[in-house]
Formats: structure tokens, sequence, C-alpha cells
């Protein structure tokens, strides 16, 4: 069974009608959607009762933050494959029997993600071969990319950091670190997926805040790596990310300041 970990704030009503009618294609394996509910209850709970025939366990909490609803939904799912999707993505027509057939060796699976309308990928995939990926390249997984087999990974094992992710005090990294986190345990046969696995509308070109781009990142390299090790990949990382010039002082500046706060939070 897979088990579709669904966060949702209930804005995005016609994306979760979208999400719910891909799930009624996924022909040939048995499935449960979990949605944790973190505002507008009544407006979700409405749209679920549209789709009876799909297995949804809806439940309505007050509190805020992606990782929190992730945690939250994991204490709920009875399924095999744990599937971690957003309200705003999709799913192509049977995709979940295919991928169930590669994973069913595997800890982790890591599809791609594919926008259907402007037929672009949503990033740049390196890795052309369906292989085991290395550690580094675990900090360009996106959490809707990932597959999780937890007849190879313990379900007390997965876990989000809850300082981490969207409505939390850092917006970004908590995918990342729980592939590190699993990868320490001794999950490290994580396998690329080069095939199209999810679908999720690509983001026109948009102006970056690197301050805040770096701020983020200084708080996801000092959760997992010592203070030392943090500051030398925060280095490496600024030159290869902006090219050199007197702003890399500023930026790195707010690369320490996300490693201290992280560890006031």
């Amino acid at each position: 069974m897979f088990s579709i970990v669904v966060p949702t704030l209930g804005e995005k009503t016609n994306d979760l009608r979208r999400l719910f009618d891909s799930l009624r294609k996924q022909d040939g394996v048995e499935k449960e959607i979990v949605l944790v509910v973190q505002d507008n209850y009544e407006q979700v709970e409405k749209i679920s009762m549209e789709y009876e025939d799909l297995d949804i366990n809806i439940f309505n909490v007050d509190f805020r933050g992606l990782s929190k609803a992730r945690n939250y939904a994991l204490k709920h799912i009875k399924g095999d494959y744990i599937v971690f999707s957003d309200d705003d993505c999709w799913y192509p027509d049977n995709v979940f029997f295919d991928i169930e057939k590669i994973l069913c060796g595997t800890a982790v699976g890591l599809v791609r993600i594919y926008d259907p309308n402007k037929k672009e990928f949503y990033k740049n995939y390196k890795i052309s071969a369906q292989k085991n990926i290395k550690f580094l390249d675990i900090f360009k997984v996106s959490s809707i990319e990932i597959f999780i087999n937890t007849k190879f990974v313990k379900k007390e094992d997965i876990y989000f950091d809850e300082r981490l992710g969207l409505g939390a005090k850092f917006s970004s990294g908590e995918e990342n670190s729980l592939l590190i986190d699993l990868w320490r345990k001794g999950y490290n046969n994580m396998l690329n997926i080069p095939e199209i696995g999810v679908f999720h509308e690509k983001k026109d070109q948009y102006i970056l805040d690197y301050n805040m781009y770096f701020h983020q990142k200084g708080a996801l390299f000092s959760r997992n790596f010592s203070n030392i090790t943090s500051l030398i990949l925060g280095m490496i990382f600024l030159i290869k990310k902006v090219k050199l010039n007197l702003k890399h002082y500023v930026y790195y500046k707010s690369y320490i300041r996300g490693m201290k706060d992280l560890k006031k939070a």
C-alpha cells in the first residue's frame, strides 16, 4: 500500500482536486491519503467528500508548519510505501504501479518532477542512470521526489526536523536533513529513478534573495555538520553560487547568522 502524505492549508482547492483526480488514476496498487489540514478544514472536508472512492484519512490540526504536519501524518500511516505530496502537485497515470516494481528492493527512491504544461523538467537532472545516489546528491533533492519503502526503513526513523520547512523559522532543508539522518542510520541505498514520478508547475524565473538564501543554507549545514565543517562548506558553496565580489562578505555573514540562529531555534 502507498501512503500519500498531504499537508494543506486548504487554500488551493482546484489544485487539491487535481491531485485527487490523479490519485484516482493509480491502478494496480492499494493507496491511502493522509490529509493533514492546518486551516480551512470545512472547505477541505467538503472536497474530500467528493472522492468517496478514495481512502482519505483527514485530520484537522491546530498548528502550522510543513514538517510538523508530515510528522503528524507519519503517526497514522498504514502503507509500506510513503509518498510526500504537496497539495499543488499531481501524478502521472499509474506511476505508483511502475515505481513499486522498482522500489521493492531499495530503501528510498528518488523520482523526477516535470511540468506537463511547460513540457519542462522542474530542475536540471544530471544523473541519467538508475543507480544509487552519492551523499552530496542529497542536497539537490526536493521532498516530493522522495518515496520511502518501510519494508527497509523503520517508521520510527522517519522524522522531519520541525525547525525546518515551510511555516518554520527556516523554510527549507527539511527533506535534505531527513535523508542525511536516514543515510547516517545506514539507509544509504537511495536509488535515483530517472523517470517522471510527479508533476508540479515550474515557477517563472525570479530574483533570488541571496541574504535569505544563505541564511537558510547556514541553518541546514549547521544542523548536519560540525561548526568547522559548516564554515568550510559555506565558503565553498558561496564561491560556487555567486560570482566573486565584495558582496561575498555580506552573504557569508548571513550564512553564519543562519548557523547561529539554528542553534537557538
